[in-house]
């Protein structure tokens, strides 16, 4: 299926959001707390959290802007699988995936070097710890987008305590938007968004997330053809943190997938989901967590269409 998100956006990518001129190498940190009387332990956990919420956005922002200093070059595509072409969207990585994951990893770690970091690329832990601060990045999804010079992808950073996200970030660099969330508040370059209100399936929007490898297809074709159906648009984006941001401001009603994406594909956007007042599940509409195979996120009011949707990407009676 063609993607379509360089049709879903048409914007000067050449121009740079003044958000984004930031000293990545300089988290800022935070007030120095009193020695000689320890703080209470609620103001202990403020003062980490609001502290890790400045370093989240620097360290997403310092990756995205060096992945957009190697948007539209010339860089040297490999496959992870190590065989041949990569054929398969998220089997391709370029160098500038590792040199923006770099300069993430060293922003965080100026900052909390004791933290434990999951992320996509090279030697990182890729599982979610279930205890202690825990971040999980990912440097560029949509890395086939973005090797072919197309604007449809993130910079994502996610920030968990115990197993609980407190903190996301996803910047878009070429198209200068960065979704966070703070105070339980979404915002997209520093403006409130919510999802959508649409209830009407006619009139929704909604996405194809994930893609299974080349040649085995079939179920997905099939929940494709009932989406087209169903609903009044389709979008494939091709970064599954991009369309969760996108769910998350409105501009897509819904996402799905029954495939299995990481926690660097996901755990920051439907932390922006839910907190723009949206709903994340899983394809039988049970809790949703970032082991659990397959994604239905929504706005809430075309949730259930949804649902009988995706159990067709799984090859399973409706």
């Amino acid at each position: 299926m063609t993607d379509s998100s360089t049709n879903d956006y048409q914007m000067d990518t050449n121009q740079t959001s003044d958000q984004h001129q930031i000293d990545a190498d300089r988290p800022t940190d935070g007030k120095q707390m009193d020695t000689d009387e320890p703080p209470k332990e609620e103001q202990i956990d403020r003062h980490y959290d609001d502290d890790r919420q400045s370093v989240a956005v620097a360290a997403a922002l310092a990756g995205g802007s060096v992945a957009r200093s190697f948007f539209r070059t010339a860089v040297t595509e490999s496959n992870k699988r190590g065989v041949g072409p990569a054929i398969n969207p998220g089997d391709i990585v370029t160098t500038a995936d590792r040199h923006a994951q770099d300069a993430a990893v060293a922003t965080i770690n100026a900052r909390f070097p004791d933290d434990t970091i999951v992320g996509e690329e090279g030697d990182l832990p890729k599982r979610v710890p279930e205890q202690g601060f825990v971040w999980v990045i990912d440097p560029i999804d949509g890395t086939y987008n973005f090797a072919r010079g197309a604007i449809g992808w993130t910079c994502s950073v996610a920030v968990l305590q115990d197993g609980r996200p407190i903190h996301a970030v996803n910047t878009a660099p070429a198209v200068s938007d960065t979704y966070t969330v703070s105070d339980g508040v979404v915002t997209r370059n520093g403006s409130p968004v919510t999802v959508s209100d649409r209830n009407d399936p006619k009139l929704a929007a909604v996405a194809a997330m994930g893609l299974p490898d080349f040649g085995h297809r079939e179920a997905y074709a099939n929940s494709v053809s009932q989406l087209l159906l169903q609903f009044g648009n389709l979008r494939r984006i091709g970064s599954a943190q991009l369309t969760l941001s996108l769910v998350a401001s409105g501009a897509l009603d819904g996402a799905v997938t029954a495939y299995p994406l990481s926690p660097w594909d996901t755990i920051a956007g439907v932390e922006l989901v839910r907190a723009a007042g949206g709903c994340v599940t899983d394809i039988d509409g049970s809790g949703w967590s970032w082991e659990t195979p397959g994604l239905v996120a929504s706005n809430g009011q075309i949730h259930e269409d949804l649902l009988t949707s995706v159990k067709l990407m799984s090859n399973r009676d409706s």
